[in-house]
C-alpha cells in the first residue's frame, strides 16, 4: 500500500483527526499531508461505520478467552526482532501492518488495503516490512484512543505531553485513562475475532511502562522484556530522526529536541518498568538480552516458553528455526560513538548499564 502519500495515521476518522487538531492548535507545517489526512479521514470514517454495523456487536460479545502475551522494551531494543520469531509459532494471533493502520475497517477492508502495499523496508532499518508483518497497537491507538504516543511523532509541539499521559499515564484525566482502556480493549477483542480466539502476542514499546494498567485490564498477562545495550539504543534511537521521525512529523522538530527527549524518555520508562515489574510472578514474566538472541536464538526463544509456561513450543520448533535461517544475509546498522557521547549516555543512564552491565 503506498498511498499518494503513505502516513501511518491513514486510517484516521474524521472526527479522531479533527479532535487531535484541535488539541494542537490546528498547526500543520504540511499542507499536502493536511489536505490528504483530511481528505482520507472523511472515506474512513464511512468505511468504519459499515464495518461497525456489520461486526459490532460481535466484536463485543467477543471474549478475550487467553490472556494475551505483552513484548516489552524499550524502542530499539531488539522487540520487533523478537517479535517476528515468535509470531513464527502458528498457535499466536498478531496485529498486522495493514490491522494497526485500519482498526476501525480491517475486517471489511484489509484485503484491499493489503493488495495495494508494497513490500518495503521500515524507515529506520533494514527489517522487510509487508502488509501481514507483525506491526504494534500503538499505532492503532493513535486512531482509537483519545491519545498516543504515536500522536506526539505526528505533532512534537506536544511530544512531552503525550508521553508524560498516555506512556507513563501521569498527569492523565480519569475519563482520558477510561477511553484509552476502552479503545484497547476493543483493538484486543476485534484482533481476537479476526484470530479466531487464539492467544494474541503482541509488541509495543510504550507498554514497557504500562505493566500495572495491563496486568489490572488483563490479570493472566505475561510479559517478555528485552533489553539491548543502552549505548546502541540511544544512537540507533537517534538514527530514527532523519529516517522515521521526520517522516511520521506533522509538525516542525529539531535534532537537539529529539536528543532531548531521548535521553529522558529512557529514563522514566525504565524507571517505571522496573518498578512495576516487582509483583509479576516468574510465569508471567521473563526477560532476556538483545545480544542472547542474536548469540543463542533457539535456546532463548525456548527459555521464554518455559518459564512463561507457553504449551507450544514443540510445534513452533520447526518454523522458528526455518525462519532464523532466512536472516543470515540481514546487515545490522552500524554506528561510531566519541567519549563525549558515551560520558553523557552513563551519565543519565547509568541505573540500566550497571544492573546489565553493559560495556561502551
Amino acid at each position: 500500500m503506498r498511498d499518494p502519500i503513505y502516513h501511518p495515521f491513514a486510517g484516521v476518522t474524521f472526527a479522531q483527526w479533527w479532535s487531535i487538531l484541535a488539541q494542537n492548535g490546528l498547526r500543520i507545517h504540511d499542507a499536502k499531508k493536511f489536505a490528504w489526512l483530511t481528505a482520507k479521514s472523511i472515506r474512513n470514517s464511512f468505511e468504519a461505520a459499515s464495518e461497525a454495523r456489520q461486526y459490532g456487536a460481535q466484536i463485543g460479545a467477543h471474549p478475550i478467552a487467553q490472556p494475551p502475551i505483552f513484548i516489552v522494551g524499550h524502542w530499539r531494543s531488539g522487540t520487533t526482532h523478537l517479535e517476528n520469531i515468535l509470531c513464527q509459532d502458528p498457535a499466536f494471533g498478531y496485529l498486522n501492518v495493514i490491522q494497526s493502520i485500519y482498526p476501525y475497517s480491517f475486517l471489511t477492508r484489509g484485503d484491499a488495503y493489503a493488495g495495494r502495499f508494497v513490500q518495503t523496508k521500515r524507515y529506520m532499518d533494514n527489517v522487510a516490512l509487508a502488509a501481514k508483518s507483525p506491526s504494534e497497537e500503538e499505532v492503532a491507538l493513535a486512531v482509537l484512543a483519545p491519545g498516543s504516543f504515536w500522536h506526539g511523532y505526528y505533532f512534537p509541539k506536544k511530544m512531552d505531553d503525550y508521553f508524560d499521559r498516555y506512556v507513563l499515564f501521569k498527569g492523565i484525566a480519569d475519563h482520558e485513562l477510561t477511553g484509552w482502556k476502552n479503545a484497547y480493549d476493543y483493538l484486543l477483542r476485534k484482533l481476537s475475532f479476526a484470530q479466531q480466539g487464539k492467544p494474541l502476542l503482541l509488541k509495543n514499546p510504550p507498554n514497557t511502562s504500562r505493566i500495572s494498567v495491563l496486568k489490572a485490564m488483563f490479570p493472566g498477562a505475561k510479559f517478555v522484556h528485552i533489553h539491548r545495550n543502552p549505548y546502541e539504543v540511544f544512537v540507533s534511537r537517534m538514527a530514527q530522526f532523519n529516517k522515521a521521525v521526520l517522516k511520521k512529523a506533522l509538525q516542525p522538530i529539531t535534532r537537539d529536541e529529539w536528543h532531548a527527549r531521548t535521553l529522558r524518555y529512557y529514563v522514566d520508562m525504565m524507571d517505571a518498568h522496573l518498578e512495576q515489574r516487582k509483583d509479576l510472578p516468574d510465569h508471567q514474566y521473563v526477560e532476556v538480552s538483545f545480544d542472547e538472541l542474536r548469540r543463542a536464538p533457539l535456546a532463548t526463544i525456548e527459555k521464554i516458553y518455559s518459564q512463561l509456561q507457553i504449551e507450544s513450543f514443540g510445534t513452533a520448533q520447526a518454523p522458528i528455526k526455518a525462519y532464523l535461517q532466512t536472516l543470515g544475509s540481514y546487515e545490522q546498522n552500524q554506528y561510531q560513538m566519541d567519549t563525549a557521547l558515551t560520558d553523557l549516555i552513563y551519565q543519565h543512564w547509568h541505573r540500566t548499564i550497571d544492573m546489565w552491565d553493559y560495556k561502551t
